[in-house]
């Protein structure tokens, strides 16, 4: 009798492993994702602050010209 419930709780223990094992995962999954979302994001935000730095850097030497 005390081995059936030694096996029982066994099994009991490894399907909550395996379901926190597969929990981890899709997590881990679906923090991939968003990073990867956030990253073209990022580079998108990168590309128009650097247009818009080229944009003011022409300003610049325009007004600094016309000090001259």
């Amino acid at each position: 009798m005390l081995l059936l419930k030694v096996r029982d709780d066994f099994k009991m223990t490894i399907a909550a492993y395996q379901s926190l094992y597969e929990s981890s995962v899709l997590f881990g999954i679906n923090k991939q994702i968003q990073a990867e979302e956030g990253k073209a994001d990022l580079e998108k935000r990168i590309q128009e602050l650097e247009r818009q730095k080229e944009i003011l850097t022409n300003k610049v030497i325009i007004l600094v010209r016309k000090r001259e």
